[in-house]
């Protein structure tokens, strides 16, 4: 396991599969039953960057997946052992919204974890563009709709 900044890094190798699994990029369903791509940059030169960063790592042949979710939304949701889980969405403007990540125990209200962090919408010419630049294929949805996958060619 490597820790690195996406847009920066070599680790001098090539892989068969790179996975985001809601990580840097992830794909979104919309309530249209369309997809878009959503990440942790967001600024669409930091996305580019990045992109070609991990394209460098990707073997002839090899695939980037993207896992796919919901778009986000506000929601709560009961637990196990009387936690609830709680997302808030603040929307930033042009496609950026900050999301709350909150854990409380309910039976003294307690707030057992919290997180908030930036999120962005990636236009779909701007992640797409990137792979189609360096002849990758895709995407390709899995049958389940849980993941996306772009193919390098060999």
């Amino acid at each position: 396991m490597y820790q690195a900044d996406v847009t920066d890094f070599d680790l001098h190798t090539q892989y068969q599969v790179v996975i985001s699994n809601g990580g840097v990029w992830y794909g979104v369903w919309w309530e249209d039953g369309k997809y878009g791509y959503c990440g942790h940059l967001p600024e669409p030169a930091q996305v580019q960057k990045s992109l070609n960063c991990v394209i460098k790592h990707i073997a002839p042949g090899g695939q980037l997946i993207l896992s796919m979710q919901d778009a986000h939304r506000n929601k709560t949701m009961d637990l196990p052992q009387d936690v609830t889980y709680e997302q808030r969405i603040h929307d930033k403007g042009y496609g950026v919204f900050d999301k709350e990540y909150i854990f409380t125990n309910n039976s003294d209200n307690r707030q057992l974890c919290y997180q908030r962090l930036t999120l962005a919408y990636i236009a779909n010419e701007v992640f797409e563009g990137a792979l189609h630049a360096f002849d990758f294929t895709g995407p390709v949805i899995s049958p389940n709709r849980h993941y996306m996958v772009f193919t390098r060619p060999a």
